[in-house]
């Protein structure tokens, strides 16, 4: 069966009295209707999953450590996914892209020193990153980190395309205790340019 579909221009005006949503919620879970929805597991089903493979949970939602819920949102939101290694073990993987912001005026990096969360505190050095969706592009990223961390218009800021690197690193997760984590980090350079000053 064919479908035959018809587009029109509205203004927001329009859109609003005809109540069409022009953008998501910010305190709703984040869902991409660009490409297919990512699959995830149910909390109980996951939680099975990660048991059955000597994964130690009991630790998770506590201190600075993410849930069980909040584990399967991320992999529902295709911000992660797991995979088996050649021994049969589980491990998550994690597309980061990594921003290295410099000041152009001081030459000055903005550099992440501390992360809270369930009433922790976690002193960190390291630079501002954000996890890449699977239908996201590593500029668009990017783009989404800075407008999180820098109170200004990204009109403001340059990515540097010749400064791109990646890397790929293995470790215990952070945020998900007991859990090997894949990092595919791709690290892209960024200068805030001068500021035009206010009238």
């Amino acid at each position: 069966q064919k479908w035959a579909r018809s587009y029109l221009w509205m203004s927001e005006a329009e859109c609003e009295k005809k109540h069409i949503k022009l953008q998501v919620n910010r305190e709703a879970k984040e869902i991409s209707a660009l490409v297919n929805p990512p699959i995830g597991l149910e909390e109980e089903c996951l939680n099975e999953y990660l048991e059955g493979a000597q994964v130690d949970v009991s630790k998770w939602g506590t201190g600075c450590y993410k849930s069980l819920a909040e584990f399967s949102a991320e992999l529902t939101r295709g911000e992660g996914h797991l995979a088996k290694q050649a021994d049969g073990t589980p491990i998550r993987v994690v597309d980061i892209v990594v921003l290295k912001l410099i000041e152009a005026a001081t030459g000055k990096v903005l550099v992440q020193v501390e992360e809270a969360s369930n009433g922790g505190k976690i002193a960190l050095r390291r630079l501002p990153a954000i996890t890449r969706r699977a239908d996201e592009h590593h500029f668009f990223a990017a783009r989404r980190l800075i407008s999180m961390i820098v109170p200004m218009s990204e009109k403001f800021t340059n990515l540097d395309l010749a400064s791109i690197s990646a890397v790929e690193v293995e470790q215990e997760s952070t945020s998900f205790y007991g859990l090997k984590t894949l990092y595919r980090k791709v690290l892209i350079g960024a200068s805030i340019l001068d500021l035009p000053n206010e009238q």
